[in-house]
């Protein structure tokens, strides 16, 4: 829905996509085709993307992982505060 919405999109498929299509007979069915292999890619990478996010996402729910995060992040905003406490300008 978000490709069908973008300007940028539309831009694409009348402006660039074209020119990798032979005019003439079949000229809208390639066209097609070739839409329909950027849509099928685009739909196969957002899936794995949203598969590799998912187990990425169970890892950093363990209760080790995650305390280690919050560790990791609150000595960092300790230090920042701390630099920020101390700055002279």
């Amino acid at each position: 829905m978000t490709n069908v919405l973008n300007p940028k999109v539309a831009l694409f498929f009348v402006s660039l996509l074209p020119q990798f299509v032979q005019a003439g007979e079949g000229f809208v069915r390639r066209l097609l085709l070739l839409a329909g292999l950027f849509i099928a890619m685009g739909l196969a990478w957002l899936t794995t993307y949203t598969f590799a996010l998912h187990s990425v996402g169970r890892f950093l729910r363990r209760g080790s992982i995650r305390t280690a995060i919050e560790r990791v992040t609150g000595a960092a905003l300790v230090a920042l505060g701390m630099r920020l406490a101390f700055d002279r300008t």
